[in-house]
């Protein structure tokens, strides 16, 4: 990313106008093992299901590429040879157990030091509470949560309720929302290939929909998304037809994705920021990006705070002014929040 970019990008996070997206690819350790292993829930799950899949006598055509599949497509493979009468059913059990067995075994240190920064919602494409419980490890930090349901109207409020108000989260109570399920709900879980189009089927028909607080907020023009751990340059069809979607081309501000495989395919990279407003930056590793981030987002945080060091705010001093034009315009010596004219008035609350 070029200065500007990053001095772009840090203004949003700083103003609260950037919404994080956790996807599967986001790195993750396993202090299961000795020594400490990273991945991250794509790869566990992919190789879980691909131990399954071992297990089956039935042999098909992608036995010699398994080990290239992503995870949507090793599901799609399982549910197909699955023996059981109900392969979905035995899909979740295999999930569900198989994370409530890893999890006490996993952190995320990257996550960690990501949430130094402003963040007050995000968006997480994995199915576990994982992310959440992280940020509640951080000390004055307490998570809230919920996720959507791509099968069951009546699982999905009209509005999400929060411990803020009206607002989606704040700094020291971010709101996570599993946008692909939970397995609090091993039904709402969409992970095969057939399953990721039902969802998108869904969501763009609003059957069910999404919490309508929760759609205004990701449909907002002033907000941009920051993608982590995720694979635009392997599902290209999937992330263009969610960001029209999410209405990422009327978005008045730039949105960022990492893209952790090298790509050669420049007119989907061109594609992405002329079409729909998302730069994708190559990075050999998400844990890099976020010392990037971190350093960039603490240089310019500091310059903001050094711009604004001798503006006092004098105890008593109003709150609200007046201001009287004739004849051409006049400007107040400070920033109102907010000004009306009336017939040459203005009128205005300080910030």
């Amino acid at each position: 990313m070029t200065s500007n970019e990053w001095i772009k990008l840090c203004k949003n996070i700083y103003e609260r106008r950037c919404i994080l997206f956790i996807g599967s690819e986001f790195p993750i350790e396993n202090r299961k093992q000795d020594p400490v292993v990273e991945t991250n829930f794509s790869d566990l799950l992919s190789e879980k299901l691909k131990e399954e899949l071992s297990c089956f006598q039935i042999k098909t055509i992608f036995n010699d590429c398994i080990e290239r599949m992503e995870l949507s497509q090793v599901a799609t493979d399982y549910l197909k040879c699955c023996a059981e009468p109900i392969p979905r059913q035995e899909l979740e059990s295999v999930i569900e157990n198989y994370l409530d067995e890893m999890t006490p075994n996993l952190s995320s240190p990257v996550f960690k030091s990501l949430m130094q920064l402003p963040f007050s919602f995000i968006v997480d494409t994995n199915f576990t509470n994982f992310f959440a419980t992280e940020i509640s490890s951080v000390q004055n930090k307490i998570a809230q949560h919920s996720f959507y349901h791509f099968r069951k109207p009546k699982a999905n409020p009209d509005n999400v309720s929060t411990d803020d108000g009206e607002k989606i989260g704040t700094e020291a109570h971010p709101y996570v929302y599993n946008i692909y399920g939970s397995i609090e709900d091993t039904q709402s879980i969409a992970i095969s290939e057939n399953e990721l189009i039902e969802w998108l089927t869904n969501v763009i028909s609003h059957n069910p929909k999404i919490p309508t607080n929760i759609k205004n907020l990701l449909q907002d023009s002033n907000n941009c998304f920051l993608f982590i751990g995720f694979g635009f340059a392997s599902k290209d069809w999937f992330f263009r037809i969610l960001l029209h979607t999410l209405g990422s081309v009327n978005k008045q501000l730039t949105s960022y994705a990492t893209q952790s495989l090298n790509t050669n395919n420049n007119s989907s990279v061109v594609f992405f920021k002329v079409g729909l407003k998302v730069g994708i930056y190559p990075y050999d590793n998400h844990q890099m990006f976020v010392t990037d981030l971190i350093e960039n987002y603490k240089k310019y945080e500091k310059k903001e705070t050094d711009n604004n060091k001798d503006i006092k705010v004098v105890e008593g001093a109003p709150t609200a002014f007046i201001l009287y034009t004739y004849g051409c315009a006049s400007v107040p010596i400070f920033s109102p929040s907010s000004v009306e004219t009336l017939s040459g008035f203005a009128f205005g609350f300080l910030k």
